[in-house]
């Protein structure tokens, strides 16, 4: 299981990193989590860890695209 520490360097991560060094920390875990034994701590804890990338990258297109619609006058 991850501990405090190592889940509050991960959200610092995901506030901190860029579009690039998120997809390529997701293309790691997806590798990792499928070579994982199933319903082991270490593939939930990277299961875990994809769910929450997942959801930074899709509050930040969600971010874009509703910038890009108030610059655009549509809002």
């Amino acid at each position: 299981m991850l501990d405090r520490d190592e889940v509050r360097g991960f959200l610092t991560f995901l506030d901190t990193a860029n579009h690039r060094e998120l997809r390529e920390r997701r293309k790691a875990l997806e590798d990792m989590e499928g070579v994982l034994q199933c319903g082991s701590d270490s593939r939930k804890d990277v299961q875990f860890m994809l769910r929450m990338l997942r959801e930074e990258q899709a509050a930040r297109i969600n971010v874009e695209w509703s910038s890009a619609r108030r610059r655009s006058g549509q809002a």
